[in-house]
């Protein structure tokens, strides 16, 4: 993925993740608070595709071919975070306050109501679409340190390797979960079987999951170890 020129290899440049001094230990503080940002955008995300799963099912209409394209939208913002635009950095430099925006306004319309809202269509792919923005953003953050602990005045490159491994992990798990909620989301509105092709992407996403865990142990190691 492309982030850009590569910035000057100076001890005292600024670096992709703070005012404080360029150090490896610092970068990877960084990192670790990105993955905790990435954890909060997944639990968003979870929230709103469990709260719209378990509202009854919309009839079979003509419209559930609509529902297609909206969710080929949410497979395009996955495919961004290996390939993002320009476009695509800026907006995502927004969104931290836009997906908490609209997570707060739903919230404050489920309190108001006495309970958590029925989430409609629209309203779930402006969701997704905003937290998949946000896990864009942290994929930006995360190639950046990347960049940063190979860089001479750094000179870890294992350090790089491993926050490279973990973002390559990543970007196989939002891939994996939009496939597999795409299929939901037919099952549920088209009534359709798809459990198999479901279970088998539930136990991909656990794996990734498993992977990610165990990388950042060594993240919380190297750290100790600094």
């Amino acid at each position: 993925m492309s982030i850009g020129s590569s910035p000057p290899a100076a001890t005292d440049m600024p670096n992709a993740t703070g005012d404080e001094p360029t150090t490896a230990l610092h970068l990877l503080r960084s990192f670790k608070e990105c993955q905790e940002r990435r954890v909060a955008h997944w639990h968003e995300y979870n929230d709103a595709f469990s709260t719209y799963l378990s509202q009854p099912p919309p009839p079979v209409t003509t419209a559930t071919a609509g529902q297609a394209a909206s969710t080929s939208a949410a497979s395009s913002d996955a495919a961004n975070l290996t390939s993002p635009s320009s476009a695509d950095q800026q907006r995502a430099a927004r969104t931290p306050h836009s997906c908490s925006h609209a997570a707060a306004a739903h919230d404050a319309e489920g309190a108001q109501s006495g309970g958590r809202i029925a989430i409609s269509d629209d309203m779930l792919q402006e969701i997704l679409h905003l937290v998949t923005q946000g896990l864009l953003e942290c994929s930006h953050r995360a190639r950046a340190i990347q960049t940063e602990l190979a860089l001479p005045h750094i000179d870890k490159p294992q350090l790089a390797a491993l926050v490279g491994r973990i973002q390559a992990k990543e970007n196989d798990l939002l891939r994996a979960t939009v496939e597999r909620d795409q299929l939901r989301k037919v099952a549920l509105s088209q009534q359709r079987d798809f459990n198999d092709k479901i279970a088998s992407l539930d136990a991909r996403i656990a794996s990734f999951r498993d992977d990610i865990a165990q990388e950042m142990q060594e993240v919380a190691a190297e750290m100790a170890e600094l």
